[in-house]
């Protein structure tokens, strides 16, 4: 059995599609250097702002499950704010990394 002239019309149209759209290597396009580079510091400042969040909260509960205050918050504040300029490394390292700049 052949089959239908109609269902291989759409068999290409979904394949074209796919193509187009739906290509894993295909990365979207930033209009300018100055987008990009905005679009970069706000993922600097968040991953820097998140780790401080979730360190102080982790030092808060701990704070407050063991009563060791300000113990708990001190210390986990400063692993927040270091894993936060972790993160902010990672970030450069694989920008460089994906630019070919090592």
């Amino acid at each position: 059995m052949t089959e239908p002239e109609d269902i291989r019309k759409l068999n290409a149209r979904i394949d074209e599609f796919k193509q187009q759209h739906l290509d894993p290597d295909k990365k979207p396009q930033v209009k300018s250097a100055a987008t990009a580079h905005t679009v970069t510091g706000f993922q600097i400042s968040a991953e820097l702002i998140a780790g401080v969040l979730v360190g102080a909260s982790i030092g808060y509960l701990i704070d407050d499950v063991f009563n060791i205050r300000p113990w708990g918050l001190t210390v986990f504040l400063i692993f927040g704010g270091l894993a936060g300029i972790l993160n902010i490394y990672k970030t450069f390292k694989s920008n460089d990394d994906k630019e070919g700049v090592m």
